[in-house]
């Protein structure tokens, strides 16, 4: 087991989906910027409300683990991240 470690860099306006290993049922995400959204999505396509809600930008917030993450940059660019523990971290 060990920690993957993800960081996505989104300009202004843009929206990134990123695929979870689904090793866990926790994983950690932190933005940058609190306007930015990240939401859970089970197909890639169809979303949950934002799971950071109003988490101050900056601190990493534990959430579900998702199959899919949509992280979106709603007001400037930002860096996401996030950390998820996986059985293989190739």
């Amino acid at each position: 087991m060990a920690w993957k470690v993800m960081t996505i860099e989104l300009a202004n306006g843009a929206t990134s989906t990123y695929t979870s290993a689904g090793d866990y049922a926790k994983v950690y995400i932190q933005a940058g910027d609190a306007d930015t959204t990240i939401k859970g999505s089970i197909d890639g396509t169809n979303v949950t409300g934002d799971l950071l809600g109003s988490q101050s930008n900056d601190l990493p917030k534990e959430v579900i683990n998702y199959p899919f993450f949509v992280c979106e940059a709603v007001n400037g660019a930002d860096t996401v991240r996030i950390a998820e523990r996986v059985k293989d971290p190739s």
